[in-house]
């Protein structure tokens, strides 16, 4: 399996936001995001071949009960190794998330899981959304396990994701919806006045769940292993 890093820190996004977690980056990805924040992840020649045994060996060195599989995309790797590296951290009683841009659906991989963080692309990212798996994430018995995050650069991105919810998601609850703004707007930490614009308006409208990166506020924006 290729692997970027291991590391701990807290989780900065998503469901679990705050919590102290092992992170697993995985090596390489098949999308390439505009607003991708790890792209020094994203090159499948680069990162470490690690085994499974390494990697499970790995995680046990932190005082961490929570695991992200995270990327570049880490459902690339091994269908069986990722197997039995969940089973293997779910016997000592981890609890596993998974970060995925959506593109590939492993049933057998997500039936694992504790949490599966998928993400909606907008258009300010340049990449598609895979509709054939949405459909299959909104009707599965895992629903419960599932969250949706969009990355919002600008407000025909919230747009974007209203539209997108109302004709492909209405099964799913509006608090799974995660609206998170991008960092990488010119230099800034984030465009705030956009953001207050969409939360005034959802407030009045669909209420999805409003996010951000805890770990981008602690630390330096671009550093990397928090």
């Amino acid at each position: 399996m290729k692997v970027n890093k291991i590391f701990r820190s807290i989780q900065g996004e998503l469901p679990e936001i705050g919590l102290s977690t092992v992170f697993v980056r995985f090596q390489g990805c098949n999308l390439d995001c505009k607003n991708c924040d790890t792209k020094y992840a994203l090159d499948p020649n680069g990162g470490t071949e690690m085994t499974v045994g390494k990697i499970f060996n790995e995680v046990m060195k932190y005082d961490a009960m929570n695991v992200d599989l995270t990327g570049g995309e880490p459902l690339l790797q091994d269908k069986q190794d990722l197997i039995k590296l969940i089973r293997a951290l779910k016997d000592m009683g981890y609890r596993i998330t998974v970060e995925t841009n959506g593109s590939i659906n492993i049933p057998g991989i997500f039936m694992l899981c504790d949490i599966i963080n998928f993400d909606i692309k907008t258009p300010s990212g340049g990449m598609k959304n895979n509709l054939d798996n949405f459909q299959e994430y909104v009707f599965s018995r895992h629903i419960n396990k599932f969250y949706f995050k969009a990355v919002i650069s600008d407000w025909d991105d919230y747009e974007f994701v209203k539209n997108f919810y109302s004709e492909h998601m209405r099964q799913v609850s509006p608090e799974k919806i995660i609206l998170q703004p991008n960092w990488e707007i010119e230099d800034k930490i984030f465009d705030t006045e956009l953001m207050r614009k969409v939360v005034e308006d959802n407030l009045k409208t669909n209420k999805f769940r409003i996010g951000f990166q805890l770990h981008k506020v602690i630390w330096d924006p671009k550093k990397e292993g928090v």
